[in-house]
């Protein structure tokens, strides 16, 4: 599985990707604007991100703004739904305003609220048909 993970927090950076190592390779990222490019970049590349994990409030571009571009980048690649990534934005910010706001006009997955751990992860990667090793 390949895994995107973007927040300018390095410990939360560094926790999430210890909580996914044994799923698959992860990319780890600082903000918004490097998460868009990786995922631009694994799409020319035919190598697409599987899961993607964005924290909301981030420098350059945030986690929301990214979200919309990715998936506007999917759409013009023509990927299908079940093709498309699974993305997960992650918020110290678990208002029902950011939440909607991500599902509605970002079409997220899921959501995760900090501080995350290994079992919340698991549970959302298996409510959303993520296969795990």
């Amino acid at each position: 599985m390949k895994i995107l993970i973007a927040d300018d927090d390095d410990d939360n950076r560094l926790l999430l990707s210890k909580i996914v190592a044994q799923q698959g390779s992860a990319d780890l990222v600082v903000d918004g604007q490097e998460a868009l490019e990786a995922f631009g970049r694994a799409l020319a590349h035919s190598d697409p991100y599987d899961v993607v994990f964005l924290d909301i409030m981030m420098p350059r571009l945030d986690g929301l703004q990214a979200l919309s571009r990715m998936r506007k980048l999917e759409k013009t690649r023509a990927l299908t739904e079940e093709n498309a990534a699974k993305i997960f934005m992650v918020t110290a910010l678990g208002t029902e305003k950011n939440v909607l706001a991500a599902f509605l006009e970002g079409e997220c997955n899921d959501f995760l609220i900090k501080p995350i751990n290994k079992r919340m992860v698991f549970e959302k990667l298996l409510e959303n048909g993520i296969l795990l090793k």
